[in-house]
């Protein structure tokens, strides 16, 4: 009997402990709620979530309308849309041609982009300025800072491009036509990039028939692209229009592997067709007046290093066709520069030596003759200045 009156004893202990838990937890469950309640809610909380998500893909909206910005200012620089030389920050529109249809408020170009069809989607806005380098005015390779806008839903993002004009002095070869002569390993090599367009004879589109001839050998010291950089050889048409020789003129094999690329091109991979086209300068007479530094231009065939006084004022200026020209470099650590032009006049051949050295800060020019009995060696001509 005691013992049952114990096991009663200790199961209704047990009992009214439970009932204590479950209290504690309900009075817990509605502290939490009481909370939740002073706080706005479990749906406040959610909509707080969904307003950060919002936020957060609105400013990746703008971030996406300022990135597409930038790259439509390239596409129109690279186009040649920029016809003027700006002084002053300016919506591109008003340097050159159209940009894109786009309008011009508060000194920039604005474009409105749609952003969907779908109900309460708020169009974008794109706002496109271009700063000019104060040293554009006198240097030759203008520099500009883009500044590209996008905005979308009151949230703005900005991204600012700094771009520097390239130059044609960095290839080693560069052709708006396709070539009509071969290019022979052995004969022929280059240490720069490469760059043929390939353009009709209007000069508007890729030659369609157009082919390019190249005979290779199976030997890496015969190669031709001998640069091992980007864009070691680019060219605006297509694959099918090269056509590669091997070791014979109509024996065609196209490599496939890098190990066979290797003995046409250093980079071991094949060309880059399809390239975009790289724009000729609109006005090729600023490149002529550059040359000649304001001096008058001459009149017979031959080189000219334009001088006032003792000093150089311009560049080099070729008059005339040129048969060959050779480039290279000698001196300390290979800096001075060397270029050996070739021409014809009438029955009088011409070779001219120009010697750049950085270093000295002079530029040395020598012209030498041969009108059938041999070659009559110039006097070396020395000014200051590079």
């Amino acid at each position: 009997m005691k013992r049952t009156q114990r096991r009663r004893s200790r199961a209704i202990a047990l009992a009214g402990a439970m009932g204590v838990l479950m209290m504690i937890l309900a009075v817990l469950l509605l502290g939490a709620l009481a909370t939740a309640s002073s706080r706005g809610g479990l749906s406040g909380t959610a909509d707080s979530a969904v307003s950060s998500a919002r936020k957060r893909a609105d400013t990746q909206t703008a971030q996406n309308l300022a990135d597409s910005g930038a790259r439509l200012m390239v596409q129109w620089l690279a186009d040649g849309g920029l016809t003027v030389n700006p002084t002053a920050p300016a919506p591109p529109s008003s340097l050159g041609a159209p940009f894109f249809g786009a309008g011009v408020s508060g000194g920039y170009n604005v474009l409105t982009v749609p952003q969907g069809t779908g109900a309460g989607t708020a169009p974008g806005t794109i706002k496109l300025r271009l700063y000019p380098y104060v040293a554009n005015a006198t240097q030759n390779r203008r520099g500009f800072l883009v500044e590209s806008v996008g905005v979308y839903q009151g949230t703005s993002q900005v991204i600012r491009l700094t771009l520097l004009e390239g130059s044609f002095a960095r290839y080693a070869f560069f052709s708006d036509r396709t070539p009509t002569n071969w290019w022979v390993a052995g004969n022929t090599k280059f240490n720069g990039p490469v760059h043929i367009n390939g353009l009709d004879a209007a000069g508007t589109a890729v030659d369609p028939a157009a082919a390019m001839n190249i005979l290779w050998k199976w030997d890496p010291a015969q190669r031709l692209f001998d640069y091992n950089g980007p864009g070691s050889f680019t060219t605006s048409m297509s694959a099918s229009q090269m056509r590669w020789n091997y070791d014979a003129v109509g024996n065609y094999y196209t490599p496939t592997t890098s190990a066979e690329w290797t003995n046409i091109l250093a980079t071991s991979q094949a060309p880059q067709f399809d390239a975009p086209v790289v724009t000729m300068p609109v006005v090729t007479a600023n490149q002529a007046s550059d040359a000649l530094g304001g001096t008058a231009a001459p009149v017979a065939a031959g080189v000219t290093v334009p001088t006032s006084g003792s000093s150089t004022v311009g560049g080099v200026y070729i008059n005339g066709d040129v048969d060959s020209m050779k480039l290279s470099t000698s001196g300390a650590n290979q800096t001075t520069q060397v270029m050996e032009i070739r021409q014809t006049s009438g029955a009088m051949q011409i070779r001219t030596t120009v010697t750049i050295d950085p270093s000295a800060g002079t530029t040395t020019i020598q012209r030498d003759t041969d009108s059938g009995s041999g070659w009559a060696i110039g006097t070396p001509t020395t000014h200051t200045g590079v």
